[in-house]
């Protein structure tokens, strides 16, 4: 094939400028690690997509890699190209309602459209619909649809964290008269009656977010113990910065937000007395966090 041939040729090419330096070497992991190397100098923010990896994985004859990439990129482009269609098929269900055409099998094809289409519509249109299909007297469809968002709603409340405000349901505003409403109400107290000081600090420190009802109530019934527990054993990563932002969180009450503070100072404190680094270490932050 020409464009394997035209691959090939540029692979030779390509892999003798970058390892001029490196012909007598045998490791090629080292021989790729430093093209990359090389790459990077020459663009600092060199970043590859999906198919680009495939590209450069033909360069460097990884046939394994290839496979495993390629397959899951069809498989995404499948389920794009699935998405588009649904999308579209709903639409023109859509367009006959307002335009007053209609034929026979117009309840039953909403209803499928509006389960494939579950994932990414709003529930104030998913609601509209079961609505609709109510009115059409199709009442097995429509719980059909009740049913099926539902289940939807509490998968997503289980395997996503970000799920304990209403706007995290209703991204886009929300119908006072939507259906799932007292659904999505409960997920939430549910959520909620499971957060840990970890979690609400979580949440607050990655997207500036909070729940101004539970969230004080996991801050404010929080102990110095609690606080020593999340800087040193929950959190992994960035923990200067984590503190920072735990030392001025806007969550708790006024006074427990005073006495986070203290608390923070102190346990900080403590553990600058472990060893000279750690001490050395605390009390550079602070000077900067203090100027």
């Amino acid at each position: 094939m020409p464009l394997q041939s035209d691959l090939e040729q540029i692979s030779n090419q390509y892999i003798r400028s970058l390892i001029s330096e490196s012909e007598q070497k045998s490791d090629v992991e080292q021989i790729k690690q430093e093209s990359i190397e090389k790459i990077n100098t020459f663009y600092d923010y060199f970043t590859m997509g999906e198919w680009q990896k495939v590209v450069f994985g033909l360069l460097y004859k990884n046939e394994e890699l290839n496979v495993i990439v390629i397959d899951d990129l069809i498989q995404k482009d499948v389920l794009s190209e699935t998405d588009i269609k649904n999308q579209a098929k709903l639409s023109a269900l859509v367009n006959q309602f307002y335009n007053f055409e209609f034929d026979g099998n117009f309840s039953t094809d909403l209803a499928e459209a509006a389960i494939a289409n579950i994932h990414n519509q709003t529930l104030s249109n998913l609601s509209w619909y079961c609505d609709l299909l109510e009115k059409l007297e199709k009442h097995d469809l429509a719980k059909n649809v009740d049913d099926e968002v539902k289940m939807y709603l509490s998968f997503k409340a289980s395997t996503t964290k970000e799920r304990s405000r209403l706007d995290d349901y209703f991204l886009f505003g929300r119908a006072q008269e939507c259906r799932f409403l007292p659904d999505v109400q409960d997920l939430i107290r549910e959520a909620n009656s499971k957060a840990t000081l970890y979690s609400v600090m979580s949440r607050y420190y990655e997207h500036d977010s909070w729940n101004p009802d539970f969230d004080k109530v996991v801050l404010d019934s929080s102990t110095k113990d609690d606080w020593r527990k999340l800087i040193w054993e929950d959190v992994k990563t960035e923990r200067s910065y984590f503190i920072g932002k735990m030392m001025n969180q806007p969550i708790s009450s006024p006074e427990k937000q005073t006495e986070i503070h203290q608390w923070i100072l102190e346990i900080l404190n403590e553990k600058s007395q472990e060893s000279k680094e750690i001490g050395v270490a605390i009390k550079h932050w602070l000077s900067i966090k203090n100027k």
